[in-house]
């Protein structure tokens, strides 16, 4: 059992991106001209969502996804 548990902390640790690395990804999702709805849709969200969590970074606000979208984004651009 505790090894279970220990992995899981692990996991969930690892999951959380650094602002600088989301802002990279978020310009790799804005340039995308692919076909894959995944990351159409995301494209979508941080162009037209007035609900996404706004992060200020220097004296700018920007909008972030979460951190399993960003993942799955990842591997889908990958």
């Amino acid at each position: 059992m505790t090894n279970f548990v220990n992995t899981t902390i692990f996991v969930k640790i690892n999951l959380i991106m650094d602002i600088n690395e989301k802002l990279e990804l978020n310009k790799l999702i804005r340039g995308y001209k692919g076909d894959n709805s995944f990351v159409l849709s995301l494209q979508k969200q941080l162009k037209t969502s007035k609900y996404l969590q706004k992060v200020t970074v220097g004296n700018k606000e920007v909008k972030v996804l979460s951190d399993k979208q960003y993942e799955s984004a990842k591997t889908a651009l990958a």
